[in-house]
Formats: structure tokens, C-alpha cells, sequence
């Protein structure tokens, strides 16, 4: 995890001072290098952060990070649950642009998983 810190110390050098900004970017660094559940859990601490501080925008994203990732972890159950949590904040928001992408997220979910 020590890895993880300095990236998100990194990240916030580099002009990345929301921290849970910093914490998906950190996130995204492990995954792409295959740490999976470290970024999980990085993710998990993003969600935590942006509950805590209301950041319905931010919470909508680590959902939608959150369901992607689980994906990866052939985790069928919490990438639904994850996908439509983001879905569902960005209709709240009024945000289509997310709200579409989020969608077609979940429509590959339901060809994949032979659901409706």
C-alpha cells in the first residue's frame, strides 16, 4: 500500500489536491498495473470520503469506478450494484452525460450476465 500513498502524494504535487480526486487517480494507477484489490480498497476509501462529504458528483464516479472494477474481479453482484448506485445519482443530478454512459455500462452487464 505504500506504493498507493506515494501516488496520491504525487498526484497531489502534481495539482491534484482533491484528495478524492487523488484517491480514484491512485486508483486507476494500480489497476492499470493490475493490483486490483488495492485499488478496491483506495475506491472503498473514496466512497467514504465523498459520503462523508456530500459529494454526490464524486460518489457517482467511485460508483461507477467501483462496479468497473469488480467486473475485473468477476464480482457480477457488486458491479450491478455499484453501476446502478451510479446511475441512479446521476438521474438525481440531471447528469446524461454520465447517466448514458453508465447505462450502456449496465447494458453490457446484462449481455454478459444474460440479464434483463
Amino acid at each position: 500500500m505504500s506504493e498507493a500513498l506515494s501516488a496520491v502524494r504525487w498526484l497531489r504535487k502534481e495539482g491534484f489536491s482533491d484528495r478524492g480526486n487523488a484517491l480514484s487517480s491512485a486508483s486507476a494507477i494500480l489497476k492499470a498495473r493490475g493490483r486490483l484489490e488495492e485499488a478496491m480498497a483506495l475506491l472503498q476509501k473514496q466512497e467514504a470520503l465523498c459520503t462523508e462529504l456530500g459529494n454526490k458528483r464524486g460518489l457517482g464516479y467511485c460508483y461507477w469506478n467501483l462496479g468497473r472494477l469488480a467486473r475485473e474481479l468477476n464480482d457480477s453482484p457488486k458491479e450491478r450494484e455499484n453501476l446502478e448506485a451510479a446511475a441512479k445519482i446521476f438521474t438525481e443530478l440531471d447528469a446524461s452525460r454520465e447517466r448514458s454512459a453508465v447505462t450502456e455500462e449496465l447494458k453490457k452487464f446484462a449481455g454478459a450476465s444474460g440479464a434483463d
